[in-house]
C-alpha cells in the first residue's frame, strides 16, 4: 500500500516541478484528437447520436485504462521487486497526466499578467481557453470572476478527482477518469449540436465528480483556516450557494472558494455566488492558487495515510 502514496507523492512533484509533456507527447491531446474525430463521425450518424456518444465514451476510456491493466496484470507474473518497479514507475507517469496542477498555475498567469498590464482583450483570448464561456464582452471583474471559478472547478476536475481514482483503480482509473473529464470538456455542452453525442460523458463525469466535488469545498475550508482566510464564509457560502449552479457539483467548490476569498463570482445570465462580496482581484487569484495547492497537500497526506493504513492493518489483522 505504501507504494500508492509514493507514487501520489512523486507524480504531484513531478506535475509542480516539470509540467505536463510537451503537446505531441501528451496523452490529453492524444485524447483530444480521438475525441474530435469520433464526434465529428458520430454527427455523421445524426439518427443515433445518443447511442454513438455512449460508444464514444466507453471506447476512449478503454483505448486509455486497457494497456495500464493489462500492464499490471503481466507484471504480475515479474519477481516481486521487477514488478513492483514497474507499476510504480507507470504509475507515475500515468498519474502525472491525469493530475494538472502546473498547467492551471500557467494557464491562471497567462490571464493576470495582460491584465496586469491592462490588455483586457489579450485576457479575454486567454481566459476562453480554460472556460466554457463566451468571453468577448468579459470586463476585469467577471475575468477575473472566470479565473477564479476555473481554479477552484480544476482542484476538482485536475486533482482531488484522479487522485481518487488512482486511489481506488490505480492508473485504469485515473486515466479512464481523465477519458471521461476530457470528453465532457469537449463534447459535453449543452446546445443543439452537442447535447446528444456528449449526453453520456457529461452524465459520467458528473456521477465521477460527485464525491470528489464535495469532498473538494471541505477541503477548501480547511486550507482557508490553515492560510488564515474566512473559512467560515467559506463554510457559509458552501451551504447557501452551493445549488446555484446547473452543474450539481461545481458550485459546491466555487461557494467555497467565493466565501473563503469573500469575492463575488458570476457566470453572467447563469448565476451569482458569494453575493455580498467584493469584486475579485488579481489578489484573489493568488490566495485561490494557494487554496489548491493546499488542497492538493492535504488530500495527498490524508490518502497516503489512509492507504499506509488499511496496507498495516491488512498485513498485521488486529486478533
Amino acid at each position: 500500500m505504501i507504494e500508492v502514496a509514493l507514487v501520489m507523492a512523486a507524480a504531484v512533484a513531478i506535475d509542480l516541478g516539470l509540467g505536463e509533456p510537451p503537446r505531441r507527447m501528451h496523452p490529453t491531446v492524444w485524447m483530444g484528437a480521438i475525441i474530435g474525430r469520433l464526434v465529428v463521425a458520430a454527427k455523421a450518424c445524426a439518427t443515433h447520436e445518443r447511442a454513438s456518444g455512449a460508444a464514444i465514451t466507453i471506447a476512449v476510456v478503454a483505448v486509455f485504462s486497457v494497456p495500464f491493466a493489462v500492464l499490471y496484470a503481466a507484471a504480475a507474473s515479474l519477481d516481486a521487486w521487477l514488478h513492483t518497479a514497474l507499476v510504480a514507475a507507470s504509475s507515475v507517469v500515468a498519474l502525472n497526466v491525469a493530475v494538472s496542477v502546473r498547467s492551471m498555475l500557467q494557464h491562471a498567469g497567462a490571464v493576470t499578467g495582460p491584465l496586469g498590464l491592462n490588455d483586457i482583450t489579450a485576457a479575454r483570448q486567454r481566459l476562453a481557453a480554460v472556460v466554457k464561456r463566451r468571453t468577448g464582452g468579459l470586463d476585469c471583474n467577471h475575468i477575473l470572476s472566470g479565473l477564479v471559478e476555473t481554479i477552484a472547478e480544476n482542484t476538482v476536475d485536475g486533482i482531488i478527482s484522479p487522485l481518487s481514482y488512482f486511489a481506488l483503480a490505480g492508473a485504469p482509473g485515473a486515466l479512464g477518469y481523465r477519458a471521461v473529464n476530457t470528453i465532457d470538456a469537449m463534447a459535453g455542452y449543452r446546445t443543439p449540436e452537442l447535447e446528444d453525442v456528449g449526453w453520456f460523458g457529461a452524465v459520467c463525469d458528473t456521477v465521477l465528480n460527485y464525491v470528489p466535488a464535495r469532498i473538494t469545498a471541505l477541503l477548501m475550508i480547511a486550507s482557508a483556516a490553515i492560510l488564515r482566510l474566512d473559512w467560515r464564509g467559506a463554510l457559509a457560502t458552501m451551504q447557501r450557494d452551493h445549488a446555484r449552479t446547473a452543474s450539481p457539483n461545481a458550485g459546491y467548490p466555487i461557494a467555497a472558494m467565493a466565501g473563503a476569498l469573500g469575492v463575488r463570482l458570476e457566470k453572467v445570465g447563469h448565476y451569482v455566488i458569494g453575493e455580498g462580496g467584493v469584486a475579485p482581484t488579481i489578489q484573489s487569484v493568488r490566495q485561490a492558487e494557494r487554496i489548491m495547492l493546499v488542497c492538493t497537500g492535504i488530500y495527498v497526506s490524508m490518502i497516503s495515510a489512509l492507504v499506509v493504513g488499511i496496507g498495516t492493518l491488512w498485513w498485521h489483522p488486529l486478533v
